[in-house]
């Protein structure tokens, strides 16, 4: 969130930006992060990064 990390994940190497998207949003310490914010961009390079930009 923001380009600071939040959580890492255990994918695996062919999951879909999708997915990824979803664990990552899912996630206690990226919804601790995201509360009270605006999600404005998210960013998906499967498998490797998942940035959230808030607004």
């Amino acid at each position: 969130v923001q380009g600071k990390l939040r959580a890492k994940l255990e994918v695996s190497p062919d999951v879909s930006e999708a997915d990824l998207e979803a664990m990552a949003m899912a996630d206690p310490a990226v919804h601790r992060a995201l509360q009270g914010k605006t999600v404005r961009t998210v960013i998906v390079r499967a498998p490797k990064v998942v940035n959230i930009v808030v607004g």
